[in-house]
């Protein structure tokens, strides 16, 4: 007899994953209420033990059905709807930069980066909650293969400290680490996500990313130097290993000034 377990948005996927590695009988169903977390294309489930994160990876935890509904995305708040978007954005650029992609992931990561970009541009017009859905799909299938990079890894305690969405800070923090590698790295793949973007150079695909996220009004938070000192201790190692260049402390913490727009506060 097959035991189906059906489950709703990105958490909830993941706690049912979690529920599926203990019971790998069972066939997991998951329908998705937010377009962005991608958690109904990967092997990966996010947890929490006593406020400390733990990430769980196993195959099994793919599930085995995705249903769409888009009519679930109107019961969003629009800052959530902004946020969630902004998060598969970040997994399409960081999968198509991460020393783990491939010809397949690139393929979802070019995909998703060019429908997701044409669906913000114009926000909320240009939106089309059908095609959201279907373009994080494709960005998680992209990160399934490949793993999120820095943009992640620098990501998660921004979440926490300021109490803003997973999406803004992922955002966050992209607008900033594009930039660097196009100032610091010229990498060949930087030219292949301009094209996906629409855009003649990495340096103009680095701008359209941030006049995205400007035009969607959200703004980061306002942070101390001691917030910095703690964002620079937060970041976990093995995640920047999936980035395509080297970042010591200095340079995070150099970073996440620029991110938060600290100027030395």
């Amino acid at each position: 007899m097959r035991i189906y377990t059906y489950c709703w948005g990105g958490s909830s996927i993941d706690v049912a994953k979690y529920v599926k590695l203990n019971n790998p009988e069972a066939k997991l169903a998951v329908i998705p209420t937010t377009a962005g977390s991608g958690s109904e294309a990967t092997r990966f489930a996010v947890l929490y033990e006593d406020g400390k994160k733990l990430s769980i990876t196993d195959d099994i935890m793919i599930p085995d059905y995705v249903l769409f509904d888009p009519e679930l995305l109107k019961y969003l708040s629009d800052y959530h709807r902004k946020s969630s978007a902004l998060d598969a954005l970040s997994h399409a650029l960081e999968s198509f930069w991460s020393v783990n992609a491939d010809s397949e992931s690139q393929n979802f990561s070019r995909e998703a980066l060019t429908n997701i970009t044409r669906l913000l541009e114009n926000y909320p017009e240009s939106y089309k909650p059908e095609e959201m859905l279907m373009s994080s799909y494709k960005a998680g299938r992209a990160i399934n293969i490949s793993q999120t990079t820095a943009g992640h890894a620098m990501c998660y305690k921004l979440t926490g400290l300021f109490k803003i969405a997973h999406g803004h800070a992922a955002a966050l923090c992209n607008r900033i680490l594009f930039r660097w590698l196009v100032n610091n790295k010229p990498l060949l793949v930087l030219n292949n996500i301009a094209d996906s973007m629409s855009c003649k150079s990495p340096e103009e695909a680095a701008e359209k990313f941030c006049a995205i996220f400007d035009k969607l009004g959200l703004e980061p938070p306002r942070a101390s130097s001691h917030d910095i000192e703690i964002l620079a201790e937060s970041v976990n190692p093995e995640r920047l290993k999936n980035f395509p260049a080297e970042l010591d402390k200095i340079t995070i913490k150099n970073l996440y000034q620029e991110i938060l727009n600290t100027n030395g506060r």
